[in-house]
Parts: C-alpha cells; structure tokens; sequence
C-alpha cells in the first residue's frame, strides 16, 4: 500500500519527457555502499521489505534513496565500532547519539539507546541506525544524495 502511494507521487513528481522515477523494494540489499556488518542477517517482517531503492529526477534536480535493514545478535557497542571504521571512508563520523547539536545531525533520531551514525556531505550522506532490541540489535543503513533541492 505504502509503495502504491509513493510510486504514485513520484508519477505525479516526473513530468517531463526527460525526468524519471525508479522504485524497488529488493531482497537482494540496496546499494547503499555501506558494508554489511559481519554475520548480519537480512531483517525482514510482515511490516516492511528488507530493503528499498528509490530515485526521481528531472533537469538539474536529482533524489536518491537507498535503504537496508539487519539483524545481528552482537551488542550495540560493538557493531558501532565497526561502522565508525567503514563510515570514515566516506567523511568524518558523528555519532548523533553523543552529538546531538553536530549541524550533520539535524534531524536525527532522538530514540533513546538508538546509536545513529552519520557521514558525508549535506548533499551526499550516509547513516547507520543501531537500534537494541531483546537478543540483539536492529541494523539499518541509509544512503540519502541529492542534487539542486
């Protein structure tokens, strides 16, 4: 239902010739160029798909979403520090979590026990949310570009 709606405003968004829209919700991962965290799980449920595509752009405006979802049974610490590695491939690391007031954290989780890590530009970011849950922690890694918005 959801991806109905969504695929509809983005119909709805590209008008011209020259515009499009791409959608998938896959079960493959989506490209989001953060690695995966060893021996993660492909989190899936009767709510949402593992993980999601989505891209509309026209002239010189561009927007790009890629999202994915795990499951790993380490403790929340630990998996931080794996991704404040693979995340400085890309900028400097914030852990919005710790640093609430960074301006790359602007609208960041404010979830309690939620780590949320961010790099990247303004323009071109990359997150990791890791959320406890009982018997592990929830993993989900986002990859946000745009382009004149």
């Amino acid at each position: 239902m959801r991806a109905g709606i969504l695929l509809a405003l983005c119909c709805a968004l590209a008008a011209r010739a020259d515009d499009g829209i791409g959608f998938q919700i896959s079960a493959e991962g989506a490209e989001t160029g953060i690695a995966v965290y060893p021996g993660a799980k492909a989190l899936k449920n009767d709510k949402d798909s593992q993980a999601l595509s989505m891209a509309f752009w026209g002239g010189s405006k561009d927007f790009r979403l890629s999202l994915a979802k795990y499951w790993s049974a380490d403790d929340a610490d630990r998996i931080a520090e794996f991704y404040r590695t693979d995340l400085a491939k890309f900028g400097r690391v914030v852990d919005c979590s710790a640093e609430p007031d960074d301006p790359i954290c602007g609208d960041a989780s404010r979830e309690d026990g939620v780590i949320e890590l961010r790099a990247g530009k303004k323009k071109d970011r990359r997150i990791v949310a890791i959320s406890p849950k009982t018997g592990g922690c929830k993993i989900v890694l986002l990859h946000l570009r745009t382009r004149g918005l």
